[in-house]
């Protein structure tokens, strides 16, 4: 059979079953191995329940079940839910089980309007909330008994990436201590912007690393895993404010296009083989390297100009043609290789080549062709996400569910025995929606919800 990728009659419903059937793969063998747990190991049939210990998969997957009409399966996990502890006696990252557990939670109520997670994600809050004694919250905090690790030094993501998920808390309890001091995360950010262009030699762009008071650690200026989510909320928390009036709005709104100024004009780089990539700055020079999860961006800039960021209309198009020429490239690290490694550096010889040969089940190009889709109405976004999920299908699937690798270069025998529930969470959710039917009416769209960075929708007040 012509794949889609291929056939002139790409049938975006039956990619639309195709993708709900493999969440229902993926899903039912958590649930018969691993309910309650954490994570399922898909070539073991084990479990792993020592990171979070918090139903991760369950959690993280409850608004996807949702959207997909899994009924009889949220009803048994929102039932799970209403039974669960929240005080694991585990020293949790805060970043992580606010962006999937707490996230998570308000998504399923912000869906569902059932009360019963908007409890539990209150009471998760408040096991959470011993970490946010300073100006900057500690990066782990044991749930049981409320002791946060040492706050000495903050990655750059992990406190720039909680506002959105504590400033709906804020609406649903109307405690306004959630909203208030995350926000004030991002004044802290803001007051050391001169340290910071001191530091890196930009405007608009953060350190990977800070200390208490906000100050940089280092040089290092990443657009992937540390750096991302911040530049991200920058924007969607405009969005926001903007939405509800809130006087700060504009605040957010400057610091999000000093931010993309500064991306475009110095850290989006073209080679001699077309690919046009996101640098890094470390160790004091550029790297013509670039992490998958970088992939996010196309989304984040294709978003901003959805929304009309700037009234520079011919800025606004560039944000445009830069996110295609990124989300192209993006495309080639599935395409080049059996499946995306987890990062890739281009050579001027050779273009392209492996960095990092892992696949961990990375949904950003999914998210960012999602975007991309509903922004330009181009099919060819709709057949770029085809392409990932039969990579998908063929390389991670197996009996007993979904498998990451250690090395894409030998997909068969270099298996990883771990599911990650961002799998479930973000990779199928946005391909699903990728694929959703226009005519459809659907509880979700770009204008009416903002996504969290794992991908879970929020009313946006639109």
């Amino acid at each position: 059979t012509t794949s889609p990728t291929t056939s002139p009659t790409f049938d975006p419903l039956e990619a639309r079953a195709a993708v709900r059937e493999a969440f229902s793969h993926a899903y039912m063998r958590y649930q018969n191995h691993c309910f309650g747990k954490d994570a399922l190991k898909p070539l073991t049939g084990g479990c792993e329940n020592s990171t979070f210990g918090l139903a991760l998969t369950l959690t993280d997957s409850l608004d996807t079940l949702y959207l997909m009409n899994f009924t009889r399966e949220f009803q048994e996990a929102k039932a799970f839910v209403s039974t669960m502890s929240v005080a694991p006696s585990i020293f949790v990252s805060v970043f992580e089980t606010t962006i999937r557990v707490l996230g998570g939670l308000l998504s399923a109520y912000a869906l569902s309007k059932d009360w019963t997670f908007a409890q539990k994600a209150l009471d998760l809050a408040e096991r959470i909330k011993p970490a946010m004694r300073e100006a900057l919250p500690a990066g782990h905090v044991n749930l049981a008994t409320g002791n946060p690790g040492s706050s000495a030094s903050h990655v750059i993501a992990e406190v720039g990436t909680l506002q959105i998920e504590y400033r709906y808390l804020t609406q649903v309890t109307n405690d306004t201590f959630w909203k208030n001091y995350t926000e004030n995360i991002i004044t802290v950010l803001r007051r050391n912007a001169p340290k910071y262009k001191a530091r890196l030699g930009y405007d608009g762009v953060y350190p990977f690393q800070v200390d208490r008071t906000g100050k940089p650690l280092d040089d290092h200026v990443s657009f992937g895993g540390g750096g991302d989510s911040v530049y991200e909320y920058l924007l969607k928390m405009w969005i926001l404010k903007k939405n509800s009036n809130e006087a700060d709005a504009e605040m957010y709104r400057e610091m999000y296009l000093s931010s993309a100024k500064t991306l475009l004009d110095h850290f989006v780089k073209t080679d001699a083989f077309n690919n046009t990539f996101i640098t890094t700055k470390r160790g004091g020079r550029m790297r013509d390297e670039m992490e998958h999860l970088a992939c996010f961006a196309p989304g984040m800039l294709a978003l901003g100009y959805l929304q009309n960021v700037t009234a520079d209309r011919a800025e606004l198009n560039r944000h445009l043609e830069v996110a295609e020429a990124i989300a192209d490239t993006c495309l080639k690290m599935y395409t080049t290789f059996h499946i995306s490694p987890e990062a890739v550096r281009f050579d001027p010889a050779r273009g392209m080549v492996i960095l990092r040969p892992e696949n961990y089940q990375r949904p950003e190009s999914a998210e960012s062709f999602y975007i991309l889709w509903k922004v330009t109405g181009k099919q060819k976004w709709r057949h770029a996400g085809w392409t990932v999920f039969q990579k998908v299908e063929r390389y991670l699937r197996v009996v007993g569910g979904y498998v990451s690798l250690r090395d894409v270069r030998h997909p068969m025998s270099q298996r990883r025995d771990k599911m990650e529930s961002f799998l479930l969470a973000e990779l199928f959710k946005y391909l699903y929606l990728l694929f959703d039917d226009e005519s459809s009416v659907h509880p979700i769209d770009l204008i009416h919800n903002v996504f969290n960075t794992e991908a879970h929708p929020l009313p946006s007040g639109s």
